[in-house]
Formats: structure tokens, C-alpha cells, sequence
């Protein structure tokens, strides 16, 4: 007899729960290999076979990180998240766990930055201290008060654009720079395919943009993929095509 399969030994490193809202009409998303070709040739993939690693998180066999991370902290993001692709206004306590969600995303992945724990400590002990960071693993907690002192924007794609543009995502949902005239840093990273959070060092002048230029959601588009290691995902195939054969 077969040992029974340990249901959570598949741990997700972009949570499923997200990549749902990239989801067509038969559970799947559309997914691009770049290293498998130079033309996009995206198949379709259900989101339990893809951004995962066989017990990432497992520490001698106990699953209580992925239990954790599949607990409170996705089930709060997906309220936000359910909001913002209502177009329900957003708290700012919902902010936060947007700011949250970058740096759990940021911490959980396997290619995150690797530093020592002494020197993530004396950055932490260097910030103002916050309550929620204070119960987290180092990493997380650097990452979370790093976020919360940038400011929100989001973006979303104009109404008459819906039909025939998305944002893409990816193995790396997320892009670090910075503008080098008015040192602004800055990150963002989609959170639905019509949505994407941009957060900023320096405040922005409105906390909320709809973006009408197709050439700007392809510009981001392309940032995304090169951010990427290698798969990217979208909920309409022809989008690689927009991003790649331009």
C-alpha cells in the first residue's frame, strides 16, 4: 500500500489564490516558457502545476510555515484584492496589507536576497518599530517595515482598453527601481490583470491613476517579463504577442 500523499508537501511560492484572477473560463492560465521559445507559445496551465516547489517551506517535515503562509496572511490579501477588482474604495489599513503582500511575496520567494540575520536586526532596530513586524521571521519583518514606509499608487487599465489589454504576471511578479534624477525609489507588481500597485519612497501626487495608453501597459508588460526568471502568465494569450512581437 502506497504512503498517503501529504497534502501540503506542494508549496506554492506565488500563492494560487492570486494567480486565480488570471484564471479563463477553465480554471487555467494561460502560461509562457521563455527559455522554450523565442516566439510566445503559451499553453494553458492549471494554477496547482506551476510556482511551486516540492516542501519549500518544510522544516524537518513540519508544514507549520505553509500552514501559516495559506492562513491569515493570504486571507487577508484576497479580501483586498476582492475589493480592489470590485472597484470598492480601499482602507488604509488596506494599503498596509497590500504593502504586506509585496513583502511576503519578496520574503517567500525562492530567489529572495540572502543577508545575515545580524545585519537584517540592526537595519530593523535602526526603523521605527512596528507592532505587526515584530511577530514576523526577520526577513518578513525587514521586508514589511521597508513597505510601510513607501506610499500607494494604484494603476488601472482604462474601461475602453478591458477587452484587448491585461497585465501580465509572473514567476517574479515584481520590479525594483529606482529614478535616478529625483532618487524615487519605487516597486510594483500586478495585483489583478487590470490592476497593478506601484509603491513609492517619494508620495505621489494622486494615489490612484487609469492608464489609457496601450504603449504604457505593453511598457509595463515588458518590464515584468525581463524581471522574470522564466514563466510568465497572462489570462489572454494574444498579450504575449503584444508584449513580444512589437
Amino acid at each position: 500500500m502506497k504512503p498517503k500523499k501529504n497534502k501540503k508537501e506542494n508549496h506554492h511560492y506565488i500563492p494560487q489564490f492570486y494567480l486565480s484572477y488570471w484564471n479563463n473560463h477553465n480554471n487555467k492560465v494561460w502560461a509562457y516558457y521563455k527559455d522554450s521559445s523565442k516566439i510566445p507559445n503559451p499553453n494553458q496551465v492549471h494554477t496547482k502545476k506551476i510556482l511551486s516547489i516540492k516542501n519549500l517551506y518544510s522544516i524537518e517535515d513540519s508544514q507549520a510555515i505553509e500552514a501559516w503562509l495559506s492562513g491569515s496572511p493570504e486571507s487577508s490579501v484576497g479580501t483586498v484584492l476582492k475589493k480592489i477588482s470590485k472597484g470598492e474604495p480601499i482602507s488604509n489599513d488596506d494599503e498596509d496589507i497590500i504593502k504586506f503582500f509585496l513583502a511576503l511575496l519578496m520574503t517567500r520567494h525562492p530567489r529572495k536576497d540572502r543577508f545575515s540575520k545580524e545585519l537584517a536586526n540592526m537595519i530593523i532596530e535602526s526603523i521605527p518599530k512596528n507592532a505587526l513586524a515584530q511577530t514576523l521571521p526577520f526577513q518578513l519583518r525587514y521586508s514589511l517595515i521597508d513597505k510601510l514606509n513607501f506610499h500607494l499608487q494604484l494603476r488601472h487599465i482604462a474601461p475602453e482598453l478591458l477587452e484587448s489589454w491585461s497585465f501580465i504576471t509572473s514567476d517574479t511578479p515584481f520590479v525594483q527601481t529606482i529614478d535616478i534624477t529625483t532618487r524615487n525609489r519605487y516597486y510594483y507588481y500586478p495585483l489583478t490583470p487590470y490592476v497593478i500597485a506601484f509603491l513609492f519612497s517619494i508620495e505621489p501626487n494622486q494615489r490612484e491613476l487609469v492608464i489609457h495608453d496601450p504603449d504604457n501597459i505593453a511598457a509595463i508588460n515588458r518590464n515584468l517579463a525581463d524581471s522574470s526568471d522564466n514563466i510568465l502568465i497572462a489570462n489572454n494569450k494574444e498579450i504575449f504577442n503584444a508584449i513580444f512581437l512589437k
